[in-house]
């Protein structure tokens, strides 16, 4: 089977999800970025942020956790340098294309004045190409997918596949949604993590093969992913980064910095159910 089924099929379920929630932009308001990407300025999401991360760190700690619940035996080693090798790949490489491209993240250009506070006192505003997040979560759900399939057949195994890429898909849009990334941004993230994942744990790690059905799961697990979170609802909130003058907040969660009595600097934390 070609490598590049999976890195199709993943791609086009986040490409589908990314596709409703970017619009055209307004006539009066010329588009900074292509077409593709022109509706990204106009998101920002701190609960979005946060659940992208809350997602991806699943998304790596998912497959460790499947790891650990086999026995131990000679290939557990080559098992793990497969997975620790296809995550440190994908990272090292989005850390250099980010210092080298040097793309403006979508806040960067959002034309609203909360936006644009959090944008001055925010650090990486020119490390939006390309999204290490959807890179990383893709190749934990390629390279993991891969580990656990190694003598296993089944819904079982397949199973595996669609998780992996229901986080990945999703962690993916949630990135837009927080206007940290462009979708160009997680398109190319989703290819990159997907051809690390796949080629180096193939490579490394002994009696792995890849099915059209894995890639099938994954890129239908991707496609669910994704669309869930373009279709949930969240809060347009903006939280400072620490340092910054103070917190504007649209939404359910405020973190505001504060004097503490005798001398010193606190934080207050507030919120509202809703």
């Amino acid at each position: 089977m070609s490598r590049t089924t999976p890195r199709a099929l993943a791609g086009l379920g986040v490409a589908a999800a990314l596709a409703t929630i970017t619009t055209s932009a307004a006539a009066d308001e010329p588009c900074p970025v292509n077409a593709l990407d022109c509706a990204a300025v106009r998101q920002f999401s701190a609960t979005a942020d946060a659940t992208s991360d809350a997602l991806f760190l699943t998304s790596l700690l998912l497959p460790v956790g499947l790891e650990l619940g086999r026995d131990v035996d000679d290939d557990s080693l080559r098992r793990g340098l497969a997975y620790g090798g296809a995550l440190g790949a994908t990272a090292v490489t989005a850390l250099l294309v980010k210092v080298t491209v040097k793309r403006d993240r979508p806040y960067t250009h959002n034309r609203d004045p909360r936006v644009a506070a959090f944008a001055r006192t925010a650090r990486g505003n020119d490390h939006s190409f390309f999204s290490g997040h959807t890179a990383m979560a893709f190749a934990a759900a390629t390279s993991g997918g891969l580990l656990q399939s190694v003598g296993r057949d089944g819904g079982g195994r397949y199973a595996g596949w669609a998780l992996g890429g229901a986080l990945a898909g999703a962690t993916g849009v949630f990135r837009v949604r927080a206007g940290k990334h462009f979708p160009t941004d997680v398109l190319v993230g989703a290819a990159v993590g997907t051809a690390a994942g796949v080629g180096i744990t193939l490579a490394v790690a002994a009696g792995t093969d890849l099915r059209w059905q894995d890639a099938a799961g994954l890129g239908g697990g991707a496609a669910v992913g994704a669309a869930f979170a373009a279709l949930v609802p969240m809060p347009r909130d903006v939280i400072l980064p620490l340092g910054g003058s103070g917190v504007v907040v649209d939404g359910p969660v405020g973190l505001t910095p504060m004097a503490v009595p005798g001398g010193g600097v606190g934080l207050s934390l507030s919120g509202q159910l809703r």
